[in-house]
């Protein structure tokens, strides 16, 4: 009897995988939290068989688990990410969120999902194994440092060969794959920058330095960066995405903060756009009696995929999985912390469509009403196990 082909394997776990996700999108968690999500993930590799895993990495929630092909001395890494996001799920969905104010509104849950259903398929199919594969089940993907961090820094990723991620990719079919050859995601800085004034009553601001008037001429002046001091064929972006400052109408107040991302693809994003945030902000500040301290919270490399590791998974992409076919994509501004396993290893990080064909309204990334395509779930579980059993 011959042995049946991994799509048609990855099929016959479609529900299976499906059951996962919905249990892991009923209980989401942040960053750094994920106590229940790597316990549910633990208990699931335990049943399938996989022994000595790795978990708590680095303090944390990411864990692993590996799986001995014939040579041992080459290893192929698959990743999956387990966070969720501060956002209220809207959807009418029968295993939507059950806690308040956090959601899988990236997919995450599917992610998870996806690398079980491979960690069962290549159970069955360890004896086809050529080489040792190692099932890197990360949080917090979507904080900086990130959980990737985590696996670098306990040596996991020490001799892998290569590695492969994918990310669910709300405006691409399902039955499409889209890669992006070389750079694909711009790097990360996020940053808080305070603005200290001096405070008082506001019917006297001359008696004070207004922070909040400071701070709304330093926004403005952020959004000169890209327009006047980058090159118009580089891309960059800096976003100010929280301001606060003040709790009552008549006082103003001493310090205001406010927040934000710079995106490039140089990669010394931090210290050559960091270094320009924080000159025109001292500048600006000082004009009007203020002072401001920077504040980074690190972030991410840019994304680069390797071209052989993307030819890799373009050819695994058959006809049979992604109907619709394998897309090139453009680069994105998006950033993802497994830029920091493609900075050590080569890796290719690849997009799965997972919005029905005939959905007319689809909801991007981080929207209080995204939604994935479950039928999207056995491709992906399939091509990242065709990944392994190929073994480079």
């Amino acid at each position: 009897m011959s042995t049946p082909s991994v799509a048609a394997q990855a099929h016959a776990l479609q529900d299976w995988i499906v059951e996962r996700r919905r249990t892991l999108h009923r209980q989401p968690e942040l960053s750094f939290r994920e106590e229940k999500t790597a316990a549910f993930v633990e208990r699931e590799l335990g049943a399938l068989g996989y022994e000595n895993l790795r978990t708590r990495l680095a303090g944390h929630f990411s864990l692993c688990a590996e799986l001995p092909g014939r040579d041992t001395g080459r290893i192929v890494a698959l990743r999956a990410d387990m966070d969720a996001l501060p956002i209220e799920e809207e959807t009418e969905s029968p295993f939507r969120s059950q806690v308040s104010g956090v959601s899988h509104m990236c997919g995450h849950d599917a992610h998870t999902a996806m690398l079980l259903g491979v960690a069962r398929l290549l159970k069955q199919r360890q004896s086809d194994l050529p080489c040792t594969v190692r099932l890197f089940f990360q949080g917090a993907e979507e904080t900086s440092p990130g959980g990737a961090l985590d696996f670098v820094e306990t040596g996991l990723l020490d001799g892998v060969t290569s590695i492969y991620g994918l990310h669910v990719f709300p405006w691409g079919d399902t039955g499409t794959l889209h890669l992006i050859e070389g750079r694909a995601m711009a790097g990360v800085e996020t940053f808080t920058l305070i603005v200290r004034g001096k405070g008082g009553h506001a019917a006297y601001p001359h008696m004070g330095h207004d922070a909040v008037l400071a701070s709304a001429h330093i926004v403005t002046a952020l959004q000169q960066i890209v327009s006047r001091t980058v090159d118009p064929l580089e891309p960059a972006v800096v976003s100010v995405t929280r301001l606060h400052g003040g709790e009552a109408h008549n006082v103003l107040p001493e310090t205001v903060e406010i927040g934000g991302t710079i995106r490039s693809f140089r990669p010394d994003i931090a210290e050559h756009y960091g270094g320009l945030v924080r000159r025109i902000a001292n500048g600006v500040a000082e004009g009007f009696g203020c002072t401001v301290e920077y504040v980074s919270f690190g972030g991410y490399p840019p994304l680069v995929n390797d071209s052989a590791a993307c030819e890799r998974m373009r050819a695994a992409g058959r006809a049979d999985l992604f109907p619709g076919g394998v897309q090139d994509a453009p680069p994105t501004m998006g950033a993802e912390d497994f830029a920091h396993y493609a900075a050590r290893v080569p890796g290719a990080f690849g997009m799965i469509g997972v919005a029905a064909p005939d959905d007319t309204e689809r909801f991007g990334l981080h929207h209080p009403r995204f939604r994935v395509d479950e039928e999207a779930l056995w491709r992906g579980t399939a091509l990242l196990a065709t990944l392994a059993l190929e073994g480079q």
